[in-house]
């Protein structure tokens, strides 16, 4: 019974995230703008455009990273001290921690059929960031004193990091 509260739950937290989660990191796109946007020199517009991508990039995985880091804790903490199955609970987890980044996908798919709207850089960055996110979930769940270097504020992650016998 605990196993299918947990999945219910991440099911509803994955999908409120999706938007929260979705729009911070587009706020951080805010940066990468904000660099591709400077300067007039037409010589340098691709290399500006590639830093801001980049910039982007950073910024977006690092919000979407920092949900990954409270779900992968989260259900660190879980599996170590409740009865539930464990290998369902670890496939919800995924869906919930990757909600965020695919809600931005979607939106950014919504966007880019419209044939006036011009591919932004916050747009060119989300496979970057979809991708390190993907990643981060699973350096995460196999090395969790990894989430300590960025996220030891987000909560639960202290806990989890630490060994199971403490």
């Amino acid at each position: 019974m605990k196993t299918i509260f947990v999945i219910v739950l991440y099911a509803v937290l994955g999908t409120l995230a999706g938007w929260i989660v979705s729009f911070l990191a587009n706020l951080t796109g805010g940066l990468g703008a904000l660099v591709g946007s400077l300067g007039r020199l037409q010589n340098l517009a691709g290399a500006r455009k590639g830093l801001a991508v980049v910039c982007c990039s950073l910024g977006q995985a690092y919000v979407f990273l920092a949900w990954v880091a409270f779900v992968v804790a989260y259900t660190t903490l879980i599996t170590r001290h409740q009865p539930v199955v464990r290998w369902l609970v670890w496939i919800a987890a995924f869906y919930a921690a990757m909600m965020p980044g695919i809600a931005a996908a979607r939106a950014d798919l919504a966007e880019k059929d419209d044939p006036e709207l011009k591919r932004s850089v916050a747009s060119n960055a989300l496979i970057i960031s979809g991708l390190l996110d993907v990643l981060g979930f699973f350096l995460f769940v196999f090395w969790p004193a990894l989430m300590l270097y960025g996220w030891v504020w987000v909560p639960y992650v202290s806990a989890a990091a630490q060994p199971s016998g403490t």
